[in-house]
């Protein structure tokens, strides 16, 4: 018996099902860290001016010249969860539909005692991944900050350099 057989509607394969969910997270918090990488280096580079000296290419950073503030490099960062969430919400729709498709396993599950049988099974799964996105957000954008402040060569961070947090981190510059 698999461990999270309870949680899946009758004859769902559950663990096909499981294993496309933590392959979807891992996968989007990859691509949005990934994303974060390429706009952040993109901007770090901005940092650097390229000189010939002796027939060999010299970058030196140039005096005072500040990166962009945080905020700015998060652009689609939170996509990929974003879809993996989308994802999840459509499982729950998915989920109830099983029990109509096939055997009316809906019947016997409404014959139950247990009443919230029916609802444990469509919506445990889909809310723990929910629930997964949004640590999984708050730990990639974690990342990205500790990234973006040790990564960054000192003396060229700006003043502002994290915005009006955290309104910024949610999508917009609200404040």
């Amino acid at each position: 018996m698999w461990m999270f057989e309870d949680y899946y509607p009758l004859g769902f394969p559950g663990q096909n099902a499981f294993r496309l969910t933590l392959g979807g997270l891992g996968a989007a918090f990859g691509l949005g860290f990934l994303r974060f990488l390429s706009t952040y280096h993109a901007a770090r580079g901005e940092l650097y001016q390229t000189e010939l000296v002796n027939n060999r290419v010299v970058r030196t950073l140039i005096d005072g010249a500040m990166i962009a503030p945080f905020p700015t490099l998060l652009d689609g960062v939170s996509l990929f969860l974003v879809l993996v969430a989308l994802c999840l919400v459509g499982a729950i729709f998915l989920h109830y539909s099983w029990h109509w498709m096939g055997g009316r396993s809906i019947y016997r599950m409404r014959l139950l005692p247990h009443r919230r049988e029916l609802w444990r099974r469509v919506l445990t799964i889909p809310l723990a991944g929910l629930a997964a996105c949004v640590i999984l957000w708050g730990l990639l954008l974690l990342l990205c900050a500790l990234y973006y402040r040790f990564a960054t060569p000192e003396g060229h961070l700006p003043i502002n350099c994290w915005g009006t947090l955290p309104f910024t981190w949610m999508g917009g510059y609200h404040a």
